[in-house]
Order: structure tokens, then C-alpha cells, then sequence
């Protein structure tokens, strides 16, 4: 496990810039594809910069399922396919595709994304592990009011016009929960356990200098 003076060097904030070699993302890639090749680029990059070495561990841990809900699923298809998504000569993948923005005081905004990359997304503001289990497996336009944060976690002060703005749309007691946001897209949250892949650092060193 790193020592205490290794875990205080990684208090600092590091810029990083790298570049793929060409052709490191082949024409016609999907999405998938192209952000599996990109994590597996950004793992080598933190081995041979950080020294990082992890192994993965499988244990049992609460999660939500993403399911459908009791009337089915509400959900707009979107005008994008995957077809319509791949690495081209012409430039990267299309920011549309596989993308959501947002978030808890903003709600979701999606052009064209499955039910993996919403659990995905939605992981980030819930106080569990989100897993798609709904079966869908085409590609929905998606749009929603914001909801309220299911997490207890103390927010920053307020520093711009927009986290403002969103520090008074999540004090509105009218704002609805996460749950009643789904429920709107015939989906819903199930409270469960299940085996989830973690990852454990071994080793990590403070970068070495260009």
C-alpha cells in the first residue's frame, strides 16, 4: 500500500497532456471501443509515469439495479444508431453519442445513449453503484428536470453564476427525487447486493519529471 508520504505527495493536482500514437484508434471504432482504448492508454500511461500497480478484487456490494418499471419503459428512441457514431477520418466519435450532461441540480441531457452509459452516469450522484439490468439495448434520447441529491455530502461554497444557480434549484422543495425522475422514464431503482469488480493500489509513486 503507498506510505503516508507518497499518499501527501498525491494531494497535489498534476496537468497531464499525452498524445496516441497514430492509428492507435482504428477507423470505424464504436464509442465502446474507442473509450476501452483510451482507459487501457490512460492505465499505461499511470504504470509507467506513477509506477501505479493495482489488482482487482470482486466483492459482494449494495448496489442499485436499474430496471423497468411497473407500465414499461417511456423512452424516446434517439435519431443517432451506432452506425452513426464511429471513429472516421473525418474526426473523433461524435460527442452526441453514448454522452450525457447534467446532473443533480440539472437534470439529464442525453442525444443518444443505451442504458449502461445512464447507470454509468447516474453513478456518479448516488449513494450506490448503479447497474443497468433493464434489457434495453437500443439508443434513447433522454430529458429531464433536475432531482434531488440522494447523497449526504457537504457541498462547496458556491463560486459562479451557474453553481449558484444550481445551489437554488436544489434548495426548491418542489424538485423531485431521483426515483420520481425515472419513474417519469418508466425506469426505477431496486435496492440490492451483488458481486462488483474494485480496484486495490498495490504501488504508486509521485511522478517523475519530463
Amino acid at each position: 500500500m503507498p506510505t503516508a508520504d507518497v499518499l501527501k505527495a498525491f494531494e497535489l493536482r498534476y496537468d497531464i497532456e499525452a498524445a496516441a500514437e497514430p492509428g492507435a484508434v482504428p477507423l470505424g471504432s464504436s464509442p465502446k471501443e474507442l473509450s476501452e482504448k483510451i482507459r487501457f492508454m490512460l492505465q499505461s500511461l499511470l504504470a509507467d509515469r506513477f509506477k501505479l500497480a493495482v489488482r482487482r478484487e470482486v466483492k459482494d456490494q449494495p448496489i442499485y439495479a436499474l430496471v423497468i418499471g411497473k407500465g414499461g419503459p417511456k423512452l424516446q428512441k434517439a435519431t443517432l444508431q451506432d452506425k452513426d457514431c464511429t471513429v472516421e477520418a473525418t474526426g473523433p466519435t461524435p460527442s452526441a453519442c453514448h454522452s450525457v450532461a447534467g446532473g443533480v441540480g440539472r437534470g439529464l441531457h442525453a442525444a443518444a445513449v443505451d442504458m449502461s452509459d445512464l447507470a454509468d452516469f447516474l453513478s456518479n450522484f448516488s449513494d450506490r453503484l448503479i447497474i443497468d439490468k433493464t434489457g434495453l439495448g437500443d439508443l434513447y434520447s433522454i430529458e429531464t428536470p433536475g432531482w434531488v441529491d440522494i447523497r449526504n455530502v457537504a457541498r462547496p461554497p458556491a463560486q459562479t453564476d451557474a453553481q449558484r444557480a444550481e445551489e437554488a434549484a436544489l434548495a426548491d422543495p418542489s424538485r423531485p427525487t431521483l426515483f420520481a425522475v425515472l419513474d417519469a422514464l418508466g425506469l426505477k431503482l431496486e435496492a440490492q447486493t451483488a458481486p462488483v469488480e474494485t480496484f486495490v493500489i498495490d504501488h504508486i509513486e509521485p511522478p517523475s519529471e519530463n
